[in-house]
């Protein structure tokens, strides 16, 4: 009789300890997501990894891997400011240098020069963009701030959403100021519009210096 009544309390007690671990496993896991996000997030904010890094295309960011170059480590002696690029890519079906020609996405792919931050007072700031006049699908951009000759401050690869023709788009880098010299470098790596040949072009180059006397 007793044998009788102890089977479903031993049932009962499996079912007990697999209703604990299934909730421990559970838990885990949320842990785990929360982690891992908590650490995405992190890495993100530094720099690390940027939007789209992940896979993610949510945003609307494609996932195009690391198309930046390295930039270099110090100025060089002589450096020559490039503040304006032009990039250009043809339709499929026109050739370049046809009469045809003037219907070419011409990106325009610009350095400003460090500046004092408007919207980040005590900051010195560098900015890069790029505008295309037939849009493009997909770009990654980078801007590095230089202080006396060495890197300071580096975006790594910024994806970005293709652009409409005309849209600009920016990448921003800043610090705290200095007194002492200061000099940017950057560009974008750009894809053009699906049918366009070349269907990539990048541009990066130097910004005029900004000597900084007070902050």
């Amino acid at each position: 009789m007793m044998a009788c009544e102890g089977r479903p309390r031993s049932d009962t007690v499996r079912k007990s300890r697999a209703s604990t671990e299934e909730l421990t496993q559970m838990w885990v896991a949320k842990r785990g997501l929360r982690v891992v996000a908590s650490l995405v997030a992190v890495l993100t904010g530094t720099g690390i990894l940027t939007a789209g890094a992940l896979g993610d295309t949510s945003a609307g960011f494609p996932v195009v891997g690391v198309q930046v170059p390295a930039p270099p480590a110090t100025v060089p002696p002589g450096a020559i400011p490039t503040p304006s690029i032009s990039l250009s890519s043809f339709p499929a079906a026109t050739p370049p240098g046809s009469s045809a020609a003037a219907s070419a996405d011409v990106c325009d792919v610009k350095k400003n020069n460090p500046h004092h931050s408007g919207h980040a007072p005590g900051n010195v700031s560098f900015q890069v963009s790029v505008t295309c006049s037939d849009g493009s699908s997909a770009l990654q951009g980078q801007a590095v701030l230089y202080f006396n000759g060495g890197e300071v401050k580096n975006t790594g690869g910024v994806d970005q959403a293709g652009t409409a023709p005309g849209q600009t788009r920016t990448v921003n880098v800043g610090v705290s100021c200095r007194v002492g010299r200061w000099q940017g470098w950057g560009g974008y790596w750009i894809k053009f519009p699906a049918g366009y040949n070349p269907p990539t072009e990048s541009a990066y180059g130097w910004s005029n210096t900004f000597d900084v006397s007070s902050c």
